[in-house]
């Protein structure tokens, strides 16, 4: 093709067409077309032959011949351009090689005569210039690049997105053409209404000396006066309209800045504060310049919006302005450049009650009356920023309390009472913009502590968008993306709303649920008389009648029981008693049920025959000992029969009021006493939390091997053993739980049925379940029944060895479905996919319907892999070896690899809701690995905010050992291969680490050798999270460091440096060594410059089992195997490390003889 000069007739053509044009980027692709193929063609653009040896290239086209029709489909590319899903992209219009910068490309598909397609990309390169060269290898077709001539190539550049338009077909623009905006000229307008603007503009508004009433009557009786024949009352009252609203509060219509112009920080937490402003007031405090009156007009434009209206709100620096206006709740209401302090209390609460059906508040001649739901926003300079409590950077100083609150916004509530003062803490939210931090609190009654953050920037409004609003103070055009920013902020409104409203329904849910445990482990509390609680407990009192409580008693001696007392007889229970229980601990067990004929008790009677003279056994026991009746070590035998032993377990459970009962000697297990718990629904479950809910408890004292009781209920703790009944601490309390010899058992409900399970030690081996079926109740299709499918003979592979167990399959009923589910699985289009997430995997992943793998066994080999680099070959031998297995040794490894990454993603993918893409088996697909690597690296590897403070410097370093398997990078260093062919492996990872705690900071796939594009990006990766940063380590920053200072968004960056192994070899004049440059050897002594090295030497042990993997694989292994060593320097477990050895200091003695010497020995 031969390429027109940039003389021809179609680029001047262009240039003079697009002489009065401006040209714009847009925010986002725009789809034009289809259109039919325009008058020029491809063969007409100013284009000439791609330069590969030039160094320099800014533009360039990529002209793809030959596209099926069929592989293009239109109303996907639609979708994918409006979500920005450039992945999805077909692979002819993504570039060949993933480039290292930026780019802006345009799309046009155009037909061609033989039915096919052909597609020109043209590709705007953003931030640098790249050598032809590298240009070549992102090419799919045949390479152009702009013909600019002599001209102005800005002219050039308008000319060339011209006949980019004039070609016709589908294209997807990111730049336009728009002719500047004319002001539109005035309508001729009516002679009513010019006699109305006359009146505005040249009006007599005063009325002293009868000028205004002399003013009237000259212009009613002018003959070339617009109000010639106006009624002189009309004109009179318009007059004194126009002298009013000098005092009324202006409509603003129009405000260009929208919620997307404010930092990031701060719109984090407008994301808590927007959904409270429905219903309440917002309070802008603090420092002038911090943009608190930008602020105010973007959310009262944001809900005016939200409320149905255009976009308006009124302001005012004094409440007596917002007289006589009637607003509807499209229309905010913002107070601004006032004196807050000096209004009236009453005013100031009107004005904060949004929630009120109707607020009023009393100016001088008439009143201001807002509406319900209408925003409300107070925006003041006024407060006391003495009283800001200091920040020693913890965590705990992001915290004010309630009393440092009040005294903080104390100017700008004035001098109203504190009933008054939360009044207004009820009704509205607070933003207090300091100079080191921006403090909040939302709406609440009660005093509350607030929160804050800290936010050292001087405005809240980004840089990039203080040109639009110079724009608009100016009085410039509205900006043509505003509708856009629009739109993404209604949006963002209703996504902070959702999530608030999540929030508030989770946080009902688990009240809820902690008043109804409340309810099921405690009784009612019953007020009684003095002469009901005397009856009720007659059986105590007697005990404790001949022994008066002496207060200087031993604690251990104090379960002094009466053994003249009558011993009730254990009775065996029917199901559900304990549903009905209501009983406090200490009272008597009342049942129905009949004593059974064989009356077996701990202690024999001493009077079995209610012989005179003793005491008598009354006829309404209920045959359940009282509380110490059964004690935890021998009875005295009076019958000559044995007495039971160690039965301190079923005493407790009875002092808990559970009638259970037992007819042998202890000692007794928990799983013991959980089968006597199970008929009547209740079990004891190990309580680890480091602090106790209000409920029952059964405790174990591992010294004494004892068991006994507790029960806590609104604070109060009672320790119940045997006959003692202590009321506790809750110090005491604490002390025991923080003692190792106590274990805490709860008493629970139990919901589901309970299933007979084998009681034995460990049981990896032991599966809990016989029969596996999924956990879905109804399908996706909404048809909300299933049938049974078929069940199918499994394998499960355990730490234990092979076990057998059954799979039940599931089928949706519906005709139009019949979808198969497996157990966390369904079948669709013969793949498997997920349907669990990881709470509904008790203790087996199926992995098909014939194959699953205990999560303990998933658990051990993910750990193995992390720890000791494990490959699936060395588990199938050692499994083999050890057990035995029926599994082919293929078969094995691969269901064995299939298995572990399935779960790492099942894990992992949860926080992002992405589980229920993963197809097992399958490769991982581009777009959850894409998100996961994101999630990671804003959530997940940076430290928290006080660590990030404590980040000065980074040490940046690639590692090729450890590479994936791809077919499309770059040549690769060292002997070509004979054949001639391209090695099949990219060209390792980049990792930036805190040499401080060598916590790894960003990691990068390099698919072309280390260079300085992947420095660069690495580096912009981490310096937004890390303002303290400032110095970088690298074994060739000699190399990037010249370049690199010349850049403006690395010049955070003040101090390069070489590591000091690799110093040792640089020459001594090299400005970047340390161990020569005082400057450097200053600033980074005592630092591990060597931390990256450390990392590698651990990280390169993985090739064995990641190199052989499949590419997204291998990328994500790598991602959660570095997010496991950061969880490992967190928490001082990283053994895997080899120690850093510091530099020998220089001897002071020389192994040579001196020159000196050796001149003294010549002579």
């Amino acid at each position: 093709m031969v390429a027109p000069e940039p003389e021809d007739m179609h680029l001047e053509d262009a240039i003079q067409a697009t002489q009065s044009l401006f040209l714009r980027e847009l925010p986002s692709h725009v789809c034009v077309g289809p259109m039919p193929r325009g008058a020029i063609g491809p063969l007409d653009l100013p284009l000439k032959d791609l330069d590969e040896s030039s160094p320099a290239i800014k533009h360039y086209v990529d002209l793809i011949l030959d596209i099926p029709k069929d592989s293009v489909d239109v109303v996907s590319l639609k979708a994918i351009f409006r979500d920005q899903a450039w992945d999805e992209l077909p692979a002819f219009m993504k570039p060949k090689v993933r480039p290292s910068f930026e780019t802006i490309t345009q799309y046009i598909l155009l037909p061609q005569s033989d039915g096919q397609l052909c597609l020109l990309k043209h590709v705007y390169i953003t931030n640098e210039k790249v050598s032809g060269s590298y240009v070549a290898t992102l090419l799919h077709g045949t390479g152009r690049e702009i013909a600019w001539g002599n001209g102005n190539k800005k002219v050039v550049r308008k000319a060339f997105q011209w006949m980019l338009e004039q070609l016709g077909g589908t294209q997807f623009r990111k730049f336009i053409l728009t002719p500047e905006k004319k002001k539109q000229a005035l309508a001729s307008q009516a002679p009513e209404e010019e006699g109305w603007t006359f009146l505005r503009e040249h009006g007599e508004l005063d009325k002293s000396d009868l000028k205004q009433l002399r003013w009237i009557h000259f212009h009613i009786n002018r003959d070339d006066s617009p109000i010639k024949g106006w009624p002189e009352r009309l004109v009179q009252k318009a007059l004194d309209s126009l002298a009013n609203d000098s005092t009324i509060a202006k409509l603003c219509e129009r405000y260009d800045l929208t919620i997307s112009d404010v930092d990031p920080e701060v719109r984090s937490l407008l994301e808590i504060i927007v959904p409270h402003l429905r219903d309440h007031a917002l309070w802008l405090l603090g420092e002038p310049g911090k943009g608190k009156t930008p602020l105010g007009r973007i959310l009262a434009m944001m809900f005016s919006r939200f409320h149905g209206g255009s976009g308006t709100f009124r302001t005012s620096n004094d409440l007596d302005f917002f007289k006589g206006i009637p607003f509807t709740k499209w229309v905010p209401a913002l107070y601004d450049d006032g004196s807050i302090g000096d209004e009236e209390t009453k005013k100031k609460k009107a004005f904060s009650d949004v929630g009120d059906d109707e607020s009023m508040t009393r100016a001088r001649w008439t009143s201001a009356k807002f509406v319900r739901n209408q925003l409300r926003i107070v925006l003041d300079n006024t407060y006391n920023p003495e009283q800001e409590p200091e920040d020693s950077m913890t965590e705990a100083d992001l915290v004010v309390s309630h009393e440092d609150f009040l005294r903080i916004i104390r100017p700008a509530l004035g001098t109203m009472s504190p009933t008054d003062a939360m009044a207004i803490l009820k009704r509205s939210a607070f933003m207090i913009f300091g100079k080191k931090h921006i403090t909040y609190r939302l709406p609440s009654e009660t005093p509350i502590q607030a929160h804050r953050i800290r936010y050292t920037k001087a405005s809240i409004i980004l840089n990039s968008s203080r040109p639009i609003l110079r724009n608009y103070k100016e009085g410039g055009p509205i900006p043509l993306d505003y509708e856009d920013h629009t739109a993404w902020e209604t949006a963002w409104l209703q996504e902070a709303i959702r999530k608030n409203a999540e929030e508030h329904r989770r946080h009902l849910e688990v009240k809820a649920q902690e008043e109804q445990v409340l309810a099921m482990n405690t009784g009612p509390v019953v007020k009684m008389e003095a002469e009901e609680y005397h009856d009720g407990n007659a059986s105590l009192a007697r005990e404790t009648a001949r022994d008066p409580i002496d207060c200087d008693i031993d604690r251990a001696s104090a379960g002094w029981t009466n053994w003249d007392a009558p011993l009730s007889v254990p009775v065996k229970q029917e199901p559900r008693v304990f549903h009905r229980l209501r009983t406090p601990p200490r009272g008597i067990i009342s049942l129905d049920s009949p004593s059974p004929a064989k009356r077996v008790c701990v202690r024999p009677p001493v009077n079995p025959g209610n012989l005179p003279g003793l005491p008598r056994v009354s006829e309404d026991d209920d045959g359940m000992p009282a509380v110490g009746h059964l004690l935890d070590f021998d009875f005295p035998d009076a019958s000559g029969g044995a007495g039971y032993r160690d039965v301190c377990l079923i005493v407790s459970l009875q002092n808990l009021g559970l009638p259970v009962t037992c007819e042998s000697d202890g000692p007794f297990s928990i799983s013991f006493g959980n089968t006597l718990l199970k008929p009547f629904g209740v079990q004891l479950c190990h309580h680890d939390r480091p602090f106790l809910q209000d409920g029952k408890y059964i405790v174990h004292d591992a010294e004494k091997m004892h068991f006994f009781s507790l029960v806590m209920h609104e604070g109060f703790v009672q320790v119940i053993d045997n006959a003692s009944v202590v009321q506790v601490t809750l110090t005491f309390l604490k002390s025991l739980l923080e003692d190792a010899n106590f274990t805490f058992y709860k008493c629970q409900v139990v919901r589901c049925p309970i299933r007979t399970q084998k009681d034995v030690l460990g049981g990896a081996g032991v599966l809990s379940k016989n029969v596996y079926t999924t956990h879905m109740k109804t399908c996706f299709c909404g048809h909300r029944s299933m049938c049974v499918g078929h069940e199918i003979r499994a394998v499960v592979y355990t730490l234990g060895g092979e076990c057998s167990t059954t799979v039940r399959t599931m089928r949706c009923n519906s005709r139009a479905c019949r979808t198969t589910f497996g157990p966390n699985f369904f079948v669709e289009n013969g793949n498997k996919v997920n349907t669990a997430a990881p709470e509904d995997v008790s203790d087996v992943l199926f992995v098909n319907m014939k194959v699953g793998f205990a999560v303990n066994y998933l658990k051990y080999h993910v750990g193995l892999e992390f720890r000791a680099s494990v490959p699936a070959r060395a588990a199938q031998d050692v499994y083999d070896n050890v057990f035995g297995h029926s599994c082919k040794e293929q078969q094995f490894r691969k269901l064995h690899g299939d298995a572990l990454m399935y779960w790492l993603t099942l894990n992992e993918l949860t926080p992002l809701k992405l589980h229920k893409n993963i197809v097992i088996g399958q490769e991982l697909s581009p777009e959850s690995l894409k998100a996961y690597d994101s999630y990671l690296h804003e959530k997940i590897f940076p430290p928290s905010t006080v660590q990030r403070a404590k980040v000065f410097e980074v040490v940046g370093d690639g590692h090729t050992k450890v590479h994936v398997k791809c077919g499309e990078t770059t040549t690769h260093q060292g002997r070509p291969r004979k054949n001639g062919k391209s090695k099949p492996y990219g060209h390792g990872w980049f990792m930036m680490v805190n040499p401080r705690d060598q916590r790894i900071l960003a990691v990068s796939c390099m698919s072309q050798p280390e260079n300085n594009p992947i420095v660069h990006s690495s580096l912009l990766t981490i310096l937004p999270k890390y303002k303290n940063l400032d110095g970088f380590v690298m074994d060739r920053v000699c190399g990037f460091a010249p370049k690199a200072k010349e850049d403006s968004d690395l010049k955070q960056i003040k101090y390069w440096a070489i590591d000091h192994f690799h110093a040792l070899r640089h020459k001594q004049t090299c400005a970047y060594n340390p161990l020569y440059v005082k400057r450097l050897g200053k600033r980074f002594k005592g630092i591990n410059l060597s931390a990256a090295e450390q990392v590698f030497s651990w990280f390169r042990n993985y090739a064995r089992i990641l190199n052989e993997a499949r590419p997204l694989r291998h990328s994500f292994k790598v991602l959660y195997f570095v997010k496991q060593h950061n969880m490992a320097i967190r928490f001082k477990k990283a053994t895997y490390l080899n120690k850093h050895q510091r530099l020998p200091k220089k001897t002071s003695k020389s192994y040579a003889c001196s020159k000196k010497v050796s001149k003294v020995m010549k002579k």
